[in-house]
């Protein structure tokens, strides 16, 4: 509704969607409300967890979007959250759904307990073993870091063969799995990088809502974004219809790989430098490449200046100017006009070549006398 199937953003019903969030709020106290959910937050984040109580209406949208993803029949559905804890709050509150059949849940309780034979009596007594099996059942998934990895492999396959309807999981969910879904749903725009909250990139958007449309099964796949707040135009533009990020090798070739390559018998250095990444984006950048030095050569031969021989002429007096300044120089920075300004305190500057040593002050010199006046002197008086 707000970008449609040919990738056009549709303006007029955004602004509808966000005069929606007025008006369900109170157009007069939408300030009010924004400044007590900042409050509600900052003393829900001093309450301990075991005392942390849920806002009344947590989970209640959540509750009726998945009723009607259940009834129109968009599942498998993948609910994406940016924190541990409502990946997992979110899929136990919502867990008195069920979406599968009887025979599904045996399937399911049979494909679980043989990949979990393989761990330890103790490690299958851990509450994440345990408590994952009943809303497994239910055709609910949960999916984030935190996860033991046979548990996370046990429910990408589970979701992989259509036995989890509902997935909650963070955005580690999006990257390098192949695990399509019908509908994505968004319950926050606003993410938490380790440094503030801020609105999700678009490459990250296009990262995450990409899982929406399973191949050669949907002819349509759909993105639900869940908004508590205002969003200016620009920014869900920059979001919805944004590039995604680039990538760039950080390939380095060391001199340990380079021994490393030497000690192994049949490693070439230069095939592994031509099979890199960063090999590939060299050549795939050449044509472009030699496309703007063709371009730069035309505009360079396009360039006709007026008045060449003024310009000529100015230029040669510059040339002459800097020679004489360099000229200057070289006679002032010579010993015995330097040695009479060298007293303790003066300030002086000081510069070797292109190395600039800034500014200082003498604290004392030593005059040292140069060997070619030595022997200059010998040779002026042979016979001493």
């Amino acid at each position: 509704m707000v970008v449609d199937d040919k990738s056009r953003f549709r303006e007029d019903n955004f602004q509808k969607a966000l005069a929606s969030l007025s008006d369900s709020v109170g157009k007069s106290s939408n300030l009010i409300y924004l400044m007590l959910k900042s409050i509600w937050k900052y003393i829900d984040s001093l309450l301990p967890d075991k005392r942390r109580k849920k806002k009344p209406t947590e989970g209640a949208d959540l509750n009726k979007l998945l009723k009607m993803i259940s009834q129109r029949h968009f599942e498998p559905v993948i609910i994406f959250s940016f924190s541990k804890k409502e990946v997992e709050g979110y899929a136990m509150a919502m867990s008195k759904f069920d979406f599968n059949k009887d025979e599904e849940k045996e399937d399911i309780v049979q494909i679980f307990n043989q990949a979990m034979s393989c761990l330890s009596e103790e490690d299958r007594n851990l509450s994440q073993v345990t408590e994952m099996l009943g809303i497994l059942k239910k055709g609910i998934g949960i999916h984030h870091g935190g996860l033991l990895p046979i548990v996370k492999e046990v429910t990408e396959l589970l979701f992989q063969e259509g036995y989890i309807k509902v997935l909650f999981s963070t955005e580690t969910f999006s990257m390098g799995l192949n695990m399509p879904a019908r509908t994505v749903v968004f319950t926050d725009l606003r993410k938490f990088d380790g440094e503030q909250h801020r609105w999700i990139r678009g490459g990250e958007y296009i990262q995450m809502s990409g899982r929406a449309g399973r191949r050669g099964k949907d002819e349509k796949g759909f993105t639900i974004l869940m908004l508590d707040e205002k969003m200016e135009p620009e920014v869900a533009k920059s979001m919805l219809k944004g590039q995604s990020d680039p990538l760039y090798s950080s390939f380095h070739l060391s001199y340990n790989m380079l021994l490393n390559a030497i000690r192994t018998e049949g490693n070439d250095p230069e095939y592994i430098i031509y099979r890199s990444f960063h090999q590939f984006q060299n050549e795939k950048a050449v044509p472009e490449m030699v496309k703007k030095l063709e371009q730069l050569r035309k505009e360079k031969e396009g360039i006709h200046p007026e008045h060449q021989s003024v310009v000529a002429e100015v230029y040669k007096i510059d040339q002459h100017i800097k020679l004489y300044q360099e000229k200057i120089k070289q006679i002032m920075v010579m010993p015995q006009h330097v040695l009479p300004f060298l007293k303790i305190g003066r300030i002086i500057h000081l510069k070797n070549n292109d190395i600039d040593w800034g500014w200082g002050v003498t604290i004392n010199f030593t005059k040292k006398r140069m060997q070619v006046k030595k022997k200059q002197k010998k040779s002026d008086n042979p016979g001493k």
